[in-house]
């Protein structure tokens, strides 16, 4: 089993500012890390990769939800868009 989290633990918004937390979460002995792509202007998925590579974590994910792909509707044909 691996053991990850959610960089939205400790930041509610991913930009370069936030990279240390890749190295944070490697520290804390953590298999991956998911990165949140709310604001993709701010992303750059460049330094993303290299501070991966760095920390020498081989596994990265990111989900993109948005009003139209709610996993929460109540709304089941919403819900299935998320899949």
């Amino acid at each position: 089993m691996k053991l990850g989290i959610h960089a939205m633990a400790w930041t509610n918004h991913w930009s370069n500012a936030s990279l240390d937390l890749i190295d944070r979460a490697k520290g804390l002995g953590l298999d991956f890390i998911e990165v949140p792509l709310l604001d993709l202007d701010d992303v750059d998925p460049a330094a993303v990769r290299a501070r991966l590579q760095a920390a020498g974590f081989d596994a990265v994910t990111s989900t993109v939800l948005n009003a139209a792909t709610d996993l929460t509707a109540d709304d089941p044909e919403r819900r299935a868009s998320t899949t």
